[in-house]
C-alpha cells in the first residue's frame, strides 16, 4: 500500500520494529498485565522487525502481521 488510506498521500516504506512482541487487545492494558492479548507478531521473550508504512499527515502506521506472500 503506497497512499494512506485516510487523506490518500504517500506513506513511507519503513519498518516497524520493537524489543518485544507486537500485541493486540481490546482493552487496554500494562506491559505486565496482558491478558486477553493477542500477540500478532513475535514472542514475549524477544523483539521483532516487520515491514510497514506511515503516513508523516495522519501519523498511522500500517503492517501486516502473520504471513504474507
Amino acid at each position: 500500500m503506497e497512499n494512506c488510506p485516510l487523506c490518500g498521500k504517500k506513506m513511507e516504506k519503513g519498518y516497524v520494529s520493537t524489543q518485544n512482541a507486537i500485541d493486540w487487545g481490546k482493552k487496554k492494558t500494562s506491559s505486565w498485565n496482558r491478558k486477553g492479548e493477542e500477540i500478532l507478531v513475535g514472542t514475549i521473550w524477544s523483539g521483532t522487525c516487520v515491514e510497514g508504512y506511515r503516513c508523516l499527515n495522519c501519523e498511522i502506521v500500517l503492517f501486516h502481521y502473520g504471513k504474507t506472500s
